[in-house]
């Protein structure tokens, strides 16, 4: 078992004293443990750790200046202490194993937080819908779950969210309903009661014709309210997205 070590951290880094380190960056070494040396790097911003064999990441939550941290592909299934690190600005923990979509409730105080990765499965992905995926997002809720409790990020996922909420906002203006198609129509008899008497006296046609058509006119204005309404029931949906 490979553990991070204060002495592993000096080499990697070539800096001497720990409380001075800036940036780590260790990649692909099968560390499975990082012990408590690390917590003397209180001037630490920006750590990788990627591709190792980490199963629990407690012991970082004594780096407050951390800023950018990236833990993707190890087999972390538990991300407590995390929630710590308030000056936290970019997250990766894609290609681990954390199941609970409950963990984003304990990284509300995560105000910093503007870009956050637990997969990706869009086109530009090493893995599309595959091992970069945490279990927790395929969670139905998952989306509206880590807006809910993390409003300040931006990129979820390679997903731009301000853009993502640009085009929400346009198509729920498109599904507004149009006020002037909601009004009544006017309801017009086509004849008058004289014109009708001369219509059928001249042509012989019944006047049932005539109702007919008033109850065509009463179809439509009941398919246009219809119709009002499926907007509104749209709008609400795209609302609770």
């Amino acid at each position: 078992m490979t553990t991070l070590t204060g002495k592993m951290i000096k080499v990697a880094t070539g800096e001497y004293d720990l409380e001075t380190i800036r940036a780590i960056d260790i990649d692909g070494a099968d560390i499975e443990r990082i012990n408590d040396d690390i917590s003397q790097c209180q001037t630490l911003e920006r750590l990788t750790l990627s591709n190792n064999c980490l199963r629990n990441v407690r012991v970082l939550a004594t780096l407050p200046s951390l800023r950018r941290l990236d833990l993707s592909h190890n087999r972390i299934f538990d991300i407590g202490g995390l929630e710590a690190l308030v000056n936290l600005e970019y997250l990766d923990l894609r290609g681990n194993m954390v199941s609970d979509v409950g963990v984003f409730a304990n990284m509300a105080g995560m105000a910093a937080l503007r870009q956050l990765w637990m997969g990706s499965g869009g086109a530009n992905s090493p893995h599309p819908g595959g091992p970069d995926k945490n279990p927790c997002c395929e969670h139905p809720s998952y989306f509206a779950i880590v807006r809910q409790h993390l409003p300040n990020v931006e990129m979820l996922d390679g997903e731009d969210l301000r853009l993502r909420q640009f085009c929400g906002d346009a198509l729920l203006d498109d599904l507004q309903p149009d006020p002037e198609a909601a009004a009544p129509l006017p309801h017009e008899r086509w004849f008058e009661a004289s014109q009708a008497d001369e219509f059928v006296s001249r042509t012989g046609e019944p006047v049932e014709i005539i109702q007919e058509g008033e109850e065509e006119l009463d179809a439509i204005q009941d398919a246009v309210k219809d119709t009002n309404f499926a907007l509104v029931r749209a709008e609400r949906l795209l609302a609770q997205r």
